[in-house]
């Protein structure tokens, strides 16, 4: 029982981490735009240096800690471009539960080019990047191992003011990460290494898709997420598996809430038989998914599920009752704590389909 509970956190730290990494990109792009522009103009190192340090303090608000910068050669071009190879850094990542995790990225080739003169703006483009993680410092709980053979086109940022353009990012990476879309000019594509059990890792493309009206959005290859399900052990609809490519910042998330409520309903029944598993494991997870995203989505989410072949009418039926009250619990505000006693005590729990005929007012 014990166990149970302490694995329930889980999801919702992985929901930081991962809004953690999309701040350390922008922290990132920031940082190396910064240089190469002051570069660019042959600004003493001191100037460089300082506006770095102002740089760094923001991103240390964020939970990044930056340890070293190197790279090769900076190449100027014409005025209007700069390009070095090698860059790397090094920084650590404060994560939950854990002091850092040490980490480094790298990018075999990054380009500046002006994108406005009055106020100044540019471009960057990353070329073949990485980010990795110590493998000693991986929290369990880790949604990603790492990152390899990225791209990356920027939308024009502003160079003469880094702090300002690091806001500016750090906001649109938020709106990105909360909503999946934001009106923003940007290209990036690249592998993500999904851990989606123990020492279980899959390749997945994440790549950004335009829609109208200059929106941008992450989008996971179809493919890739049909492994990572296979991977993870978890049943899922096709109409499942379309949620989860237009939301990938949250797939993994749901993937393992997925997992985690079938683990959970299935130990509850090994102790004690009579328990119904099955409505355990429904309101479970409508109810970490209701805590985490909202009840709109979750609705989603789990009307998605209920379209996959195998289930009874009143199966169905049951299931879709039961995932709404889960969505009522978390209205309520009832702890997770409380589940397990109150799918045995609750009247608006159905704990078995042959309830579903005589049970007056189903909810969907």
């Amino acid at each position: 029982m014990s166990h149970s509970k302490s694995q329930r956190g889980k999801p919702k730290s992985k929901i930081l981490i991962l809004k953690k990494l999309l701040m350390i990109t922008g922290c990132l792009l920031v940082i190396v735009g910064t240089v190469l522009w002051f570069s660019r103009h042959a600004i003493a190192n001191a100037v460089i240096d300082g506006v770095l340090v102002k740089v760094a303090s923001k991103a240390k608000k964020v939970g990044i800690e930056l340890v070293d910068l190197d790279s090769g050669e900076i190449e100027i071009p014409s005025p209007l471009e700069a390009r070095v190879q090698q860059f790397r850094t090094d920084f650590d990542i404060g994560v939950p539960n854990k002091n850092k995790v040490r980490s480094r990225f790298e990018s075999q080739n990054i380009e500046l080019t002006a994108a406005g003169i009055f106020p100044p703006m540019a471009r960057i483009q990353l070329q073949d990047f990485s980010l990795k993680f110590h493998p000693d410092d991986v929290p369990d709980d880790f949604p990603f191992d790492g990152f390899r053979s990225g791209s990356f086109l920027s939308a024009p940022l502003s160079v003469l003011d880094p702090e300002q353009a690091l806001r500016n990012t750090l906001s649109g990476l938020e709106t990105l990460f909360d909503e999946n879309e934001v009106k923003a000019d940007f290209n990036f594509s690249g592998y993500v290494s999904v851990q989606v059990q123990k020492d279980v890792s899959v390749d997945a493309l994440l790549y950004t898709e335009r829609l109208d009206g200059g929106v941008r959005r992450l989008r996971f290859k179809r493919e890739d997420l049909q492994q990572i399900v296979e991977k993870a052990d978890v049943r899922i609809s096709d109409e499942m598996l379309d949620i989860l490519s237009e939301y990938p910042l949250r797939a993994p998330v749901i993937i393992l809430i997925s997992h985690k409520a079938k683990q959970d309903a299935e130990a509850k029944k090994k102790q004690e038989y009579s328990y119904p598993d099955d409505a355990f494991r429904h309101i479970n997870w409508s109810y970490q998914l209701t805590k985490l995203f909202g009840p709109e989505f979750a609705k989603r989410v789990t009307d998605s599920h209920e379209t996959l072949d195998g289930n009874t009418v009143n199966e169905r039926l049951m299931d879709f009752h039961n995932n709404a009250v889960a969505r009522a619990l978390v209205a309520d505000g009832v702890k997770v704590e409380a589940l397990e006693e109150i799918i045995l005590s609750d009247p608006r729990v159905i704990r078995s389909p042959h309830e579903v005929p005589s049970y007056k007012g189903l909810l969907k």
